[in-house]
């Protein structure tokens, strides 16, 4: 809103970033008034590493089962 580049929560499709491809991931970054205008690299601590991987393990799987349901 009013172009002022806030940092704010997003699901984003990553490419590669935070090691993931091909998949909208809640992560934070930076948008302005042309939407997306960075992707925020956080350093993750191995707790919190394994807290993010494993959610995104579950809705990689959820995903993947609703594609063959269909």
């Amino acid at each position: 809103m009013k172009d002022k580049r806030r940092i704010i929560p997003s699901s984003v499709y990553l490419n590669g970033e935070y090691g993931i491809k091909d998949c909208f991931v809640g992560v934070p970054v930076v948008l302005g008034k042309k939407g997306v205008e960075k992707i925020i690299r956080l350093k993750l601590d191995a707790k919190e590493k394994k807290e993010f991987y494993g959610a995104f393990k579950s809705i990689k799987t959820l995903i993947n089962k609703v594609k063959w349901a269909t």
